[in-house]
């Protein structure tokens, strides 16, 4: 399978020894999709998005500690299977994938097989990932343009799993500590080691904006911790407190 993205495709490398596979250009496949030939009016031209999910991953409320249990290494997984999610190894950059779409978008002044010009583009929900406030302030900033530094923890230092919590369970790209065990993404897995990257993801940055006209449509995630827990007083509590749970079940 290939992603497509304004102007060329991305296409998966071989995998190494342990299956992790880097992600490259390919400049030969197009991205355009065929012509409809049975469409005799074109109503609307749109650029859709959806299910951004951007994500505060330093919150204490994110509950990292229960996706372990679907891990294919774990005895659990398979009864659990894909019933548990709520840790992604790459959700400390989704404000800056979200910023290089809206510059693939803003690439586009005219639909590719209509030829027409773009009407608005079209957001359909889950654009923040655990109904957060700061969550939305980055969605905010990333669609009408601006400065923005998505970190929610002290400047001095990564306040979630992968550096300042660390866990053999999590992917930890700036190496093993002294003194502990390597975790099983880069042990099983793959994963690549990256020291600067936990403080490149919490660095400012100016945001483009969207050039173009868009709608938002609301989604679970937009209002429910992680798209599934109604937010009450405790959780409220929990988001702002100071500590963050991770229990070694």
């Amino acid at each position: 399978m290939t992603f497509s993205s304004i102007g060329t495709s991305i296409k998966k490398a071989r995998p190494n020894d342990k299956g992790w596979r880097q992600l490259l250009r390919d400049r030969k496949e197009s991205n355009v999709g065929e012509i409809p030939h049975d469409v005799k009016r074109v109503l609307l031209n749109i650029v859709h998005i959806s299910d951004t999910h951007i994500c505060d991953a330093q919150s204490p409320a994110r509950v990292e500690c229960l996706d372990r249990f679907a891990d294919p290494h774990h005895p659990l997984s398979a009864s659990i299977g894909k019933l548990v999610g709520t840790y992604r190894a790459q959700e400390m950059l989704t404000t800056q994938v979200l910023e290089s779409m809206i510059q693939a978008i803003n690439q586009l002044d005219f639909a590719p097989i209509t030829k027409q010009r773009i009407d608005t583009v079209l957001i359909t929900g889950d654009l923040t990932d655990n109904a957060q406030q700061n969550e939305l302030n980055w969605c905010h900033t990333l669609l009408r343009g601006g400065k923005l530094r998505p970190d929610s923890g002290t400047s001095r230092q990564w306040q979630g799993v992968g550096d300042f919590f660390y866990s053999e369970y999590f992917w930890n790209p700036s190496g093993t500590p002294k003194g502990e065990r390597t975790d099983f993404p880069r042990e099983l897995y793959g994963y690549p080691t990256i020291p600067e990257l936990l403080d490149a993801v919490r660095a400012t940055f100016f945001t483009t904006g969207l050039t173009k006209q868009y709608l938002v449509v609301h989604g679970n995630h937009d209002a429910l911790l992680q798209g599934t827990i109604v937010p009450d007083e405790h959780l409220r509590t929990v988001v702002t407190s100071h500590e963050k749970k991770l229990t070694d079940w």
